[in-house]
């Protein structure tokens, strides 16, 4: 991967945990403000459930895209032949 992929990456992603903020926010103020019948109700707490199951897979994605930011093929080929031959034998990358 490249700086740049892995950038494009975190800022979707980061993008995507504000929306789901937002629409998490929207489902509580429906269940509070907009008195929702019985089957209004079932259905917004179902897709608040799918929110949390979305903003732990996003969150993951962002957990795992940080974890290759410091790898990228730019931060590798900077790094000098001693220090990537000592990191593959010490095994620390």
């Amino acid at each position: 991967m490249d700086d740049y992929t892995i950038g494009r990456v975190i800022k979707q992603y980061k993008e995507k945990l504000d929306f789901l903020d937002c629409a998490e926010k929207q489902f509580n103020k429906w269940l509070v403000e907009g008195h929702p019948n019985k089957e209004q109700t079932l259905e917004i707490k179902r897709l608040g459930y799918e929110v949390e199951k979305t903003r732990t897979i996003v969150s993951d994605v962002l957990s795992l895209s940080k974890e290759l930011e410091k790898v990228t093929i730019e931060k590798l080929m900077a790094r000098s032949d001693l220090e990537l031959a000592l990191d593959h034998l010490l095994n620390m990358r």
